[in-house]
């Protein structure tokens, strides 16, 4: 998994306990490895949360969390690098599209046509069709450069 620095954090109180400063970094996790996650150091438990059902936070985590999604919408506003490499080996335009709208947090509209075009000359033909439910099979496309890459 590629990381990215997003922002240093470390207002003076937002933690009763001692001066904490925290270096947030983002980074897209394929969808095969969402079962490796696992509470350690200070944390009792783990679990995904999607952005709209958030619990209750402590500190300043909803500003970190907040400030991270910015800087995943402005990436992939500018082009498809950061969010091609959480996509499988392999995946048809369906899967991308399902994708990039989970990312998103929304449909994708004719706005997005600009940054789907970018998204489609950054992908590549890869292997055999993918079975369909009915009609053609889809073809299965990879990001075109990063087919030999083992960061994601």
């Amino acid at each position: 998994m590629v990381l990215e620095q997003v922002q240093a954090f470390g207002a003076v109180g937002w933690d009763p306990r001692e001066r904490v400063i925290s270096i947030a970094y983002l980074g897209l996790l394929p969808a095969a490895r969402r079962s490796e996650i696992c509470a350690g150091d200070d944390a009792v438990a783990a679990a995904w949360f999607a952005l709209a059902e958030l619990p209750p936070l402590a500190f300043d985590l909803g500003e970190i969390i907040g400030c991270a999604r910015r800087r995943l919408l402005s990436r992939l506003a500018h082009g498809p690098d950061l969010a091609l490499r959480s996509r499988p080996p392999s995946f048809t335009l369906a899967e991308l599209q399902e994708i990039d709208e989970g990312l998103l947090g929304r449909a994708l509209v004719h706005d997005d046509a600009p940054r789907w075009a970018r998204a489609l000359a950054a992908v590549e033909p890869a292997g055999s069709p993918a079975a369909a439910d009915h009609g053609r099979p889809r073809s299965r496309r990879r990001a075109a450069g990063l087919a030999g890459r083992t960061d994601g």
